[in-house]
């Protein structure tokens, strides 16, 4: 061990005697100027290691949920602190707080509290944070399975498909929203933006709060669990992004479910080829 706290601790222990494992981590970790959590980040692909917050938004989901549970059986005392120790990016508080949104009476009750030590993360915590009270902030990103420019030339209605799908959900919501595609292969031209170039845009335009929306995509699979929440999820905290939400893919949902059904049973009022 080398450098300038190697040095102070040297010093300390010449001076005082031997000192703890819990003093020497304290001194490591949280030393005002040279502790590993004071002046970086430490989260992610561009830091050491990651979290389980960070990895998927349902973690913290589940936690939100199991919170306003806990609380209904403890009589809903109000209030009550919610209190997180070493908040990292608050992320977990960001999407616990989300999901607890489905207890009104809960979150009305709430007070939050985050206990950390490090300036730099107290600063990506205020970031995340930011927007919880007004979703209406956040940015969408409906991100589209890539397509070959030259089908669309060709006559593929698909892009066209895609836009009116996009037109309809934007319909009922007041967000700034955008469309990107995703997953090209391939050295030949596709439609644009690529999503994680789009991030990046946005990034650059000093956007911090955006939920991607796999809008083509009706189950999970690779392209959302891996390309989404974790390739583009990593591309967009090292651009700069300070929140970001993967929307889930329709998958089972009873409404996604009576819309095929309807259209199945009524073919001939949908013109389906």
């Amino acid at each position: 061990m080398s450098g300038p706290l190697s040095a102070l601790l040297r010093r300390r222990i010449q001076a005082a005697g031997p000192i703890t494992v819990g003093d020497y981590m304290a001194e490591a970790l949280g030393h005002p100027e040279h502790g590993y959590y004071m002046t970086r980040d430490p989260l992610g692909a561009a830091g050491d290691f990651i979290t389980a917050p960070e990895v998927s938004q349902m973690f913290g989901e589940l936690v939100g949920l199991w919170c306003a549970e806990m609380w209904r059986a403890c009589r809903a005392p109000d209030p009550v602190q919610l209190v997180e120790l070493g908040p990292g990016r608050g992320t977990l508080m960001a999407d616990a707080l989300r999901a607890s949104r489905l207890a009104p009476e809960f979150t009305r009750a709430l007070s939050v509290n985050l206990v950390e030590t490090s300036p730099v993360l107290r600063e990506r915590q205020r970031e995340t944070l930011a927007g919880q009270a007004d979703p209406t902030a956040i940015h969408l990103v409906f991100s589209a399975h890539g397509l070959p420019v030259s089908f669309v030339r060709k006559g593929d209605v698909y892009q066209q498909q895609v836009i009116a799908t996009v037109a309809r959900v934007m319909a009922g919501l007041p967000n700034p929203h955008s469309l990107a595609y995703q997953s090209k292969v391939g050295p030949v031209k596709w439609l644009t933006p690529a999503t994680d170039q789009h991030i990046r845009s946005l990034a650059a335009q000093g956007i911090k709060r955006v939920a991607v929306v796999p809008i083509a995509f009706v189950c999970e699979h690779l392209e959302t669990l891996y390309e989404l929440d974790i390739l583009i999820r990593d591309i967009a905290v090292e651009a700069g992004i300070a929140t970001y939400l993967r929307v889930p893919a329709l998958g089972v949902h009873p409404r996604f479910i009576r819309a095929l059904a309807d259209i199945v049973h009524h073919a001939d009022r949908y013109a389906l080829a």
